[in-house]
């Protein structure tokens, strides 16, 4: 999917306008960013030496700089590696399917081992900073992480034409330590909640997948319907209930396509809906009758 990348970064050093990244570190990966979106990123080698560049950065990077704030304000570092995991999950999702031709996702497998790959790296530094009384900042930045790294690791960790056996594993190394990290038992804990305190991160996932599940774009990257409906089908009641806005039109959507692949997958998150949300809708109102 093309990404026009001049939207997504914030201005270069001596700019005063807001949400600006004043330091040295936060300039290395905006530079490093650019050329991995940006027009050079289609030379395979440049993208390539992006790649490596950035994983370098990354490993070298002490895990308190990494996730440090910019002075006063809670975005800084942590707001930008959140730009750098939307950017890497962008970079590998698979192009828009086109009718007729099969083979528009030989590249997307290397891509998304490579993605996975510092994914791993960014979580790891995550995971040594909470063991670091010196750096309390990846609370501020595990968030930002956490819903484009679990949109790439469903993306790809599941059995698909854009998927290969390599990038299959990467994915679901990525998955297991998304899962480690944010201290979940499952992906459905990491979606709702492993306690009632909790709020859990499905409205995140939704939010990050509602540009993409519109009329006129969710063909647009063929993993989104997919993501969508394996996410819904993670969260079951009473969970689900207070979501029916947010899940209800996609499904709707996606059933009501020409193609059978997808009123079956529309359909199918329709009758979970059915099963978790109306059954407990009525079960609630059984309970008021009674009281």
């Amino acid at each position: 999917m093309e990404h026009d990348s001049s939207q997504d970064f914030p201005p270069r050093e001596g700019s005063s306008l807001p949400g600006e990244w004043p330091s040295a570190l936060g300039q290395a990966f905006t530079q490093i960013l650019h050329r991995l979106t940006g027009q050079e990123s289609r030379r395979g080698k440049a993208r390539d030496v992006a790649l490596q560049d950035l994983g370098a950065l990354i490993e070298a990077t002490e895990c308190d700089k990494l996730f440090e704030g910019s002075g006063t304000s809670l975005h800084g570092m942590p707001e930008m590696m959140g730009q750098v995991a939307k950017a890497l999950e962008k970079y590998a999702a698979p192009p828009k399917e086109q009718e007729g031709r099969s083979d528009g996702h030989s590249s997307v497998p290397e891509k998304a081992a490579a993605a996975g790959l510092l994914f791993l790296k960014l979580l790891r530094k995550v995971e040594a900073a909470k063991c670091s009384l010196v750096c309390p900042a990846w609370k501020t930045g595990l968030p930002r992480l956490a819903g484009p790294i679990y949109i790439f690791a469903v993306t790809h960790s599941l059995k698909q034409p854009w998927t290969s056996p390599r990038s299959q594993d990467v994915a679901g190394e990525v998955l297991t330590l998304l899962l480690q990290v944010t201290e979940c038992g499952s992906v459905a804990g990491f979606l709702h909640g492993e306690n009632e305190d909790e709020k859990g991160r499905f409205t995140l996932i939704m939010g990050l997948l509602k540009p993409d599940l519109n009329k006129e774009s969710w063909k647009n990257n063929p993993a989104t319907k997919h993501v969508f409906s394996w996410t819904l089908q993670q969260v079951t009641r009473p969970w689900l209930t207070q979501h029916l806005e947010r899940i209800l039109p996609p499904s709707l959507l996606i059933s009501d396509d020409y193609q059978s692949e997808n009123k079956i997958l529309g359909v199918d998150c329709l009758h979970h809906i059915v099963l978790n949300v109306v059954s407990s809708l009525h079960s609630g109102i059984c309970i008021d009758q009674t009281d």
